[in-house]
């Protein structure tokens, strides 16, 4: 597999987080995945690595 310059930043920041899961310590956790949902901090996270404490649970929508 090759990677361009560029690809390997975004491959470096995609496997690392700045911050821990915001899932992990969620009250609505189970919720979201028994319904198969996430908030705007779960998306930011899952592709960033980072997130706002005011995005958690908010903007719940079906995951992608």
């Amino acid at each position: 597999m090759t990677f361009k310059i560029n690809e390997i930043d975004d491959f470096e920041n995609y496997i690392t987080s700045k911050r821990d899961c915001p899932c992990d310590t969620c009250a609505v956790m189970l919720t979201c995945e028994s319904e198969f949902t996430e908030c705007s901090a779960a998306r930011k996270w899952f592709s960033k690595g980072d997130y706002q404490d005011a995005d958690i649970q908010k903007h719940i929508r079906r995951a992608a």
